[in-house]
């Protein structure tokens, strides 16, 4: 299911180039070249823009990772990445938490809405996850389908 939505996509989008292209080559001919250069600068303009940062801060730099597989498609996976650093107490603590999108994702947006780590009973190490979230299916930028997605489960701190 989630390959043929990323193959309707890429379909999609395949059609799109063609259209723009020979719309381009029309208004080359009826209006010319300085036309032609300003639609293009203006259409490579909504494509080229600032994307989101992501900023680590100072505490994550010397804190360790585990990630953790929440599903694995056929086409992309979703990975819950979770740093975690000792407290003044020694004891092992989780410090950042997100979930990270891999494979080809076209056409896919996940958005996380909670994310709950909660140290599992006797075991100084091991972490129970609660993760909630939405993935959205998208065609041409706009959104066709939510599907909501909870994800429970153990990962171990890779502190001993």
């Amino acid at each position: 299911m989630y390959l043929g939505w990323s193959i309707i996509h890429a379909a999609f989008f395949i059609f799109w180039l063609v259209l723009f292209f020979l719309g381009a080559r029309l208004v080359r001919k009826q209006y010319g070249t300085w036309l032609y250069a300003v639609m293009i600068a203006g259409i490579v303009g909504l494509f080229v823009g600032g994307g989101g940062q992501y900023r680590r801060d100072s505490a994550q730099k010397s804190s360790a990772s585990e990630q953790v597989f929440l599903e694995d498609f056929s086409v992309f996976s979703l990975l819950l990445n979770t740093y975690f650093d000792r407290d003044s107490a020694n004891a092992i603590q989780p410090v950042h938490q997100d979930v990270i999108m891999n494979g080809l994702i076209s056409g896919f947006i996940w958005q996380t809405q909670r994310i709950d780590l909660k140290p599992a009973a006797n075991d100084g190490n091991r972490f129970t996850y609660n993760v909630s979230g939405s993935l959205k299916w998208k065609l041409l930028g706009l959104t066709v389908f939510t599907e909501a997605k909870t994800y429970r489960g153990f990962i171990t701190a890779p502190y001993r």
